[in-house]
């Protein structure tokens, strides 16, 4: 019988393995009932992003890939009856939301793609070296070909925020583990790192009007030097002095809605990756003990936090289990 190791199931086994023990597809294999917030607008922005970067179209659309955000979006109320003001309100939220990250996100693409796409969001499955039947399964967001024609993953990212520090993005195990996999395909692809493509989580702002008509200076807007420059342009022709200031500060604070960030990964490094999965998975398949591994990291946002607490304290889990969850669905 074939053994599928998943991307998550490795991130879960190393973080908690209670919380492996819920939802890997290797054991009970299950996933809350209704969406999990963060995930599900997540999934939904990558569902769009595929759409906008699918080589199978003639040409990248903006249009028809918040269109794919958009009913990914609402399907969120087929699951109720009658639902709530709120529910419905949270889901308009939510399309306001990515639909103004998307229309931004797509205007600075256009000027700073400099790439072709290979695919986009292909599941793959390659065998692990010395473990007979046993398959890490991944799917990558994208794959494409730099001016250079060298490969690079192209991995989509939402944050709350953009932050200049990411030396951490050389540790990465997750997109490591799939440029390793990428090399055990036929033929092999040996790609040249990781580009992290990052959206924050707010669309840029329009400058504030002001009662006599002008618009604000104040440099505190959040918004960008191109949407400001261009408003301005629009409204008075030529840019009055007295936003030269606002401007400034704008151009130099740069772009702070996108992040886009090559990362390039050494080939003993990624052979040692694929070395040190062989021996997580042989944990994983050999019947591990299950143990908590609480913290405020580890439980803050956990998905099955209140099963896990009813389990240690002797409550009957199983019944909250079958209540609130149901089989993983298949993953992005």
């Amino acid at each position: 019988m074939k053994i599928s190791v998943h991307t998550t199931d490795r991130s879960s086994f190393k973080r908690c393995r209670q919380r492996w023990d819920f939802s890997s597809n290797l054991r009970m294999n299950l996933q809350p009932r209704t969406p999990i917030t963060p995930l599900f607008f997540g999934t939904n922005i990558h569902a769009g992003l595929a759409r906008y970067y699918d080589p199978q179209w003639n040409e990248r659309d903006g249009e028809a890939a918040i269109e794919v955000f958009r009913n990914k979006t609402l399907q969120h109320l087929v699951q109720f009856q009658d639902p709530t003001p709120e529910t419905v309100q949270w889901v308009d939220d939510q399309l306001d939301l990515g639909t103004g990250m998307l229309k931004h996100y797509f205007w600075w693409a256009k000027r700073n793609d400099a790439f072709d796409v290979v695919f986009v969001e292909k599941n793959m499955d390659v065998s692990i070296p010395g473990l007979p039947g046993v398959e890490y399964n991944f799917t990558l967001d994208g794959l494409v070909v730099d001016r250079h024609r060298r490969h690079w993953i192209l991995e989509h990212k939402t944050a709350a925020q953009i932050f200049e520090d990411q030396e951490w993005l050389s540790n990465d195990d997750q997109c490591g583990s799939y440029l390793w996999a990428l090399t055990r395909l036929e033929p092999s692809i040996i790609a040249e790192g990781v580009i992290y493509n990052t959206l924050r989580k707010k669309a840029p702002q329009r400058l504030r009007s002001l009662k006599n008509g002008d618009y604000s200076s104040n440099k505190t807007q959040d918004t960008t030097y191109g949407i400001a420059k261009k408003m301005l342009k629009d409204k008075y022709g030529t840019i009055p002095s007295k936003y030269n200031d606002l401007l400034e500060h704008l151009q130099l604070k740069g772009e702070n809605f996108v992040q886009r960030v090559p990362v390039r990964r050494n080939r003993r490094e990624i052979d040692a990756i694929g070395e040190f999965m062989r021996y997580e998975v042989m944990d994983m398949i050999n019947d591990p003990v299950i143990y908590r591994s609480p913290s405020r990291i580890n439980c803050s946002g956990c998905p099955f936090l209140v099963p896990c607490i009813m389990k240690w304290e002797g409550s009957d889990y199983d019944y909250y289990l079958e209540a609130q969850y149901k089989k993983r669905e298949k993953e992005w």
